[in-house]
Formats: C-alpha cells, sequence, structure tokens
C-alpha cells in the first residue's frame, strides 16, 4: 500500500530572495540555442584536466572533452596536455563529432 501511494519526491519553487522566477529561467532555457554541428568552431574554457585529455566548458548542456589524441596534433612530442592548456584558458575549439 504504501508504495502506491508513493508519489515520488516533493519539490517546493519558492522564488523568494530572487531576482528571476523559475519561470523566467525555463524561458531562458528554452531559448537558448545549444545545437552544434560537425566542423563548427565555438569558445570554450577548459575547466578540468580528466585522464585522457580535458573536460571543456562550450556554453552547453554538457561539456566538451579534449582528447589528448587530438590536441597532440599540436603539441611537441613528450609534451602533455597540462603545457599546451591552461585550467580557466578560454580558446576556440572545434567540434568534430
Amino acid at each position: 500500500r504504501l508504495k502506491a501511494a508513493y508519489k515520488g519526491p516533493q519539490i517546493v519553487k519558492n522564488d523568494e530572495g530572487l531576482d528571476f522566477s523559475y519561470d523566467d529561467f525555463d524561458s531562458a532555457v528554452e531559448a537558448t540555442d545549444y545545437a552544434f554541428n560537425r566542423n563548427d568552431v565555438v569558445k570554450g574554457t577548459v575547466v578540468q584536466y580528466d585522464n585522457g585529455g580535458c573536460i571543456v566548458d562550450i556554453g552547453a548542456k554538457a561539456s566538451a572533452f579534449l582528447p589528448t589524441a587530438e590536441a597532440s596534433l599540436i603539441m611537441n612530442q613528450g609534451d602533455d596536455i597540462e603545457d599546451l592548456i591552461n585550467v580557466d584558458e578560454e580558446r576556440n575549439f572545434q567540434i568534430i563529432s
């Protein structure tokens, strides 16, 4: 009986103390275009190094990943990705897949 009556977590929206409402935020998210196409060049900021590359914030709902193998195309032999790109550095990145 308890399982049948459970309706999941109940979330109460509270706009108090905010400069915008949740409806305004929802509208802004819906109006934002996150469509990226192959070969698009986008601005992004490296947010962290990860095993095999780095995570790049490209302003979308998900982050991008720059694999070391792709970055190595412009790196000197023996260099690490940390030698090429600094965390919090903004650069242009090309979407390839």
